[in-house]
């Protein structure tokens, strides 16, 4: 389901550009049309397109295998004591990820890896869900860029590839085993990425298990435009997820006494139905963590 809402979001850039295309080539070319509306429809193209862009790539500020670590010390000027941190460890290396501060990169990771392992951490704020993984299939490195939050889940992109590849699973979806019913699941093992154990603790509990661990912080960039630009991302962004995190009817999925699937509405994370709990007398299972 999710993957043909994204083929048709992509339908429909290529189908206003091949649009603005042929205005273009009637207007400049021939000499048809009218101006005004030419250079509007035009403004309005190049804004839409230009939007994503931009929010993608200086808004989200992915830091798949740039991101900065930092003591414990320095970070305790951005992160209060009480904060959730999302901790990944290996060979007695430990990083922690403030959930603000990795809340907008969704990625976060270095070239030299986690002890000498290339680990990534995704980061989806929606569903509040932190994964560890190694951004490789069968000996090739994937390169993951975030792509769109559908449903309840992050999608990501391998740019490799093109193809989208969503957070929860870990594998592209090319690589899908489609006659399977659910659980979904790859064709093969091997075409998922490697996964990472991850643990949430307080900022002050990472202090005590892991004196010498590393802190990811996002720290906005010096340069003043780039600087406005995330000041202004950071409040609209948070802002979104604060609501989507005290609306009043989270979003569940529920079987019936038998396993079966109850209810109307698709539920992207769990691949089943939702319905009132008073029309069937099943069970819920929830999919909201607290922020």
């Amino acid at each position: 389901m999710w993957i043909g809402s994204l083929a048709t979001n992509t339908s429909f850039v290529t189908f206003g550009f091949v649009a603005w295309l042929v205005s273009a080539i009637a207007y400049l070319g021939l000499g048809s049309g009218n101006g005004w509306v030419f250079w509007i429809a035009t403004l309005i193209t190049f804004v839409l397109i230009a939007f994503t862009w931009v929010y993608v790539h200086l808004g989200l500020r992915n830091q798949k295998d740039k991101a900065r670590f930092f003591d414990i010390e320095e970070a305790k000027d951005l992160v209060s004591p009480t904060t959730q941190v999302i901790v990944l460890v290996n060979n007695g290396v430990a990083r922690a990820h403030p959930q603000p501060q990795i809340m907008r990169p969704h990625l976060a990771g270095t070239k030299d890896g986690l002890d000498g392992e290339d680990v990534v951490m995704t980061f989806c704020a929606i569903a509040n869900l932190g994964l560890g993984y190694t951004p490789e299939v069968e000996g090739q490195k994937l390169d993951l860029e975030v792509l769109a939050q559908h449903g309840n889940n992050l999608v990501l992109r391998d740019n490799k590839t093109g193809e989208p590849l969503p957070q929860i699973y870990g594998f592209r979806a090319k690589d899908q085993d489609t006659p399977t019913e659910s659980p979904t699941c790859p064709l093969r093992p091997s075409l998922s990425m490697k996964s990472w154990p991850t643990f949430r603790m307080t900022f002050r509990g990472f202090e005590k298990a892991f004196p010498d661990g590393k802190v990811f912080l996002n720290k906005p960039p010096s340069n003043p435009l780039p600087y406005l630009l995330n000041m202004a991302m950071e409040l609209a962004f948070t802002a979104t997820i604060q609501k989507h995190h005290t609306e009043a009817r989270p979003r569940w999925c529920q079987t019936n006494s038998n396993s079966s699937l109850l209810g109307q509405h698709d539920c992207p994370l769990c691949r089943a139905k939702t319905a009132p709990l008073r029309e069937s007398g099943g069970t819920g299972g929830f999919e909201m963590a607290p922020f």
